[in-house]
C-alpha cells in the first residue's frame, strides 16, 4: 500500500493526550491498527479513526504500538526530509511479523520496520 507520509504521521498522532506509562496497567489500549479502507489506509488509534488516501492492497489488519509507530513516522520524517519529508510517497508492507516503511526514489531507497503486535 502506497501512502503520502505525512498523512499517515497525521492520522497516527491521534493519540489525544495519551501518556507513554511503561508497566502500567490501563483499560485503554496503546496500540494503533493499520486496515484496509475503501479509501486507502484506516488508521484506528486508541480513540480516533482516521483515513489515509492511499494505492495498492492491504491483506490483514496488523496492531502496532502507537507510540513506537508515531516516534518511528517522525523520525522518517526528519531522515526523508531531502527527499521529501512529509510528502514523501512511501510503500507499507508486511513481513515477518514487521511492519515495514519503504520510500524509493532517484538513486535512494530506504527500509525501516516496526514490530507487529498482532495480526487480526
Amino acid at each position: 500500500m502506497k501512502v503520502r507520509l505525512g498523512d499517515l504521521r497525521e492520522a497516527a498522532g491521534q493519540l489525544s493526550k495519551m501518556k507513554r506509562v511503561r508497566g502500567a496497567k490501563s483499560q485503554v489500549p496503546s496500540t494503533t491498527v493499520l486496515k484496509r479502507d475503501s479509501s486507502g489506509l484506516a488508521v484506528e488509534t486508541p480513540f480516533i479513526e482516521s483515513y489515509v488516501a492511499g494505492e495498492g492492497s492491504w491483506d490483514r489488519p496488523v496492531e502496532v504500538d502507537a507510540f513506537e509507530m508515531l516516534d518511528l513516522l517522525t523520525r522518517l520524517k526528519t531522515g526523508w526530509k531531502s527527499h521529501g519529508g512529509d510528502n514523501a510517497v512511501i510503500e507499507l508492507s508486511v513481513e515477518a511479523g514487521q511492519l515495514w516503511f519503504t520510500y524509493h526514489g532517484e538513486g535512494f531507497t530506504s527500509r525501516q520496520s516496526l514490530r507487529i503486535v498482532r495480526v487480526r
